[in-house]
């Protein structure tokens, strides 16, 4: 599979439903059309056995190598699957490019949005849309009870409670009644002192989320993950490891001495070199690079001059 649901061929096609230049360069096998000689070619791998580019978490292979790329999200964690775009400077993370870029421009304090009725500026479209309304007085959300309008759906929600007066959420500790049961976690922790949102980076603990958020930008310039590949550093582990897969996994610069098998990553290399000490002994299995002594002992086997043992 190239990617959730799709098989490398429908991957093919796919693109070629959403490329609409001339394709002259058509597969024998399953008549898809191509606009290129190498996208053809590449194609063309995707109907042979031949699958070269193999992932190292769980060894399935792939005959291209951007299948494999895709592949490689998978491993990594849900919420970076589902938002892999991730901003170095404050470590907020989106699902698409697009909008990391909007976001990117919070800290450049870029604001390419204009009014066209005031001198204030904008850094993204939605925030002068809303703005704009303050110009023209429009006011979109009604309220259904009063008629009362509002200029943005969350103004006319925190109206509403004005009408109903629920409040089904009470403190067992004081009888204290919310609208919101967010309103009410947040008043239990007047209670109970606890601090249930920890920062993963230095474990200083906090009663609500929001003041975390803001403590975790003080760690904003702190990158104590640098990746062993390239010069580029992260503030959390997680990013570092999105980081690796995406961009250094493919890479392959460890070479076993005895089989000539290539690993993307030093400790892979490390276990996949215990297996050859299954086999007959080799005086150069044991490099001092990649093994320590201390490590390795010799004992007795019936019926072999001696036997070697990596401890594990």
């Amino acid at each position: 599979m190239c990617s959730k649901g799709l098989t490398e061929q429908q991957s093919f096609k796919s693109e070629q439903l959403i490329d609409t230049e001339e394709k002259p360069h058509v597969c024998s096998i399953c008549n898809i059309a191509f606009s290129q000689l190498k996208i053809l070619k590449d194609h063309l791998l995707t109907h042979t056995e031949n699958k070269p580019y193999i992932c190292d978490i769980c060894n399935k292979a792939f005959s291209l190598q951007r299948c494999l790329r895709r592949h490689l999200l998978t491993h990594i964690d849900p919420l970076l699957r589902e938002k892999p775009h991730v901003c170095e400077l404050c470590g907020k993370a989106f699902s698409q490019t697009g909008n990391l870029l909007m976001h990117l421009q919070t800290h450049t304090k870029e604001k390419p949005y204009a009014c066209g009725f005031c001198s204030k500026a904008f850094s993204r479209q939605d925030n002068l849309n809303r703005h704009l309304l303050t110009h023209t007085k429009e006011r979109p959300y009604a309220c259904d009870l009063c008629n009362k309008a509002f200029s943005s759906q969350g103004n006319l929600k925190k109206h509403l409670v004005i009408h109903t007066m629920e409040k089904p959420y009470t403190c067992d500790m004081c009888s204290k009644a919310f609208s919101h049961q967010s309103s009410l976690q947040r008043h239990l922790v007047t209670h109970t002192k606890e601090k249930l949102h920890s920062c993963d980076l230095c474990n200083k603990a906090f009663s609500c989320r929001i003041y975390l958020k803001k403590h975790l930008l003080t760690h904003a310039k702190e990158k104590p993950h640098p990746c062993d590949l390239c010069s580029k550093s992260f503030s959390q582990r997680q990013y570092l490891k999105s980081h690796f897969l995406m961009m250094h996994a493919t890479e392959k610069p460890y070479v076993c001495d005895v089989c000539s098998k290539t690993f993307s990553h030093y400790l892979h290399l490390k276990r996949h070199l215990v297996m050859h000490t299954k086999e007959k002994s080799h005086d150069n299995m044991f490099s001092k690079e990649i093994y320590d002594p201390s490590t390795v002992k010799t004992y007795s086997c019936e019926g072999k001059t001696s036997c070697v043992q990596q401890s594990i």
